[in-house]
């Protein structure tokens, strides 16, 4: 489980979080909602062990998720813009994670790309920007850790690329166990899959 408890964070003058507690279930699919500005971004970094709170504790398993290289391995972060640099392809990708997460299923990733139609061969630039999301996804999915966090990769996505992250993510759950916590600006977009919301309030 993930736990939060008064976390805060600020940028200079601007409140981006104020004192969040929230628990996010084994198992399941979590969304965080908020209108833009709410901080969803920066919480997803917050529980990645990406960006430290000012104030507050986070928790994965009932230990800190920062400085905690246990932790960190159980967790496979996307953000909004995640880490993928142009002249690689999918599969020199995923050698680069298969060295950082000893779960990483390099066989899984290709299976994925297969049935979704996803080129593992050519550089990441050359693929339209949400099917490199939706690599992304499979890449996150086949790193094999207990928890996947997700920025809002999904909305903006034709409603035919969406689906299947979708589905990519259902499956995932029920083959794998894998816990997802997605960041969403509408959850309307996933349908029925959200097991848990939890809505961030703006502050300023």
């Amino acid at each position: 489980m993930i736990e939060l408890s008064n976390v805060t964070k600020h940028f200079d003058n601007i409140c981006a979080l104020n004192r969040v507690s929230a628990s996010f279930k084994e198992g399941a699919i979590s969304a965080i909602t908020g209108t833009s500005g709410s901080g969803k971004s920066t919480l997803v970094r917050i529980i990645g062990g990406i960006v430290r709170p000012d104030a507050g504790v986070v928790v994965v398993d009932d230990m800190p998720i920062f400085d905690n290289v246990v932790t960190l391995k159980r967790m496979f972060v996307l953000p909004e813009k995640p880490y993928c640099p142009s002249y690689e392809s999918a599969a020199e990708l995923a050698d680069f994670y298969a060295h950082m997460y000893e779960t990483f299923d390099v066989e899984r990733m290709h299976e994925l790309a297969i049935a979704y139609s996803l080129p593992t061969d050519v550089p990441m630039r050359r693929m339209e920007p949400y099917a490199r999301n939706l690599m992304m996804l499979a890449i996150g999915i086949s790193a094999g850790t207990k928890y996947l966090v997700c920025d809002d990769l999904f909305t903006a996505m034709s409603d035919e690329m969406r689906s299947s992250a979708r589905k990519m993510i259902v499956d995932a759950l029920d083959s794998f166990g894998t816990t997802f916590v997605i960041a969403l600006a509408d959850t309307s977009v996933f349908g029925e899959v959200i097991d848990y919301t939890y809505e961030l309030e703006a502050f300023r």
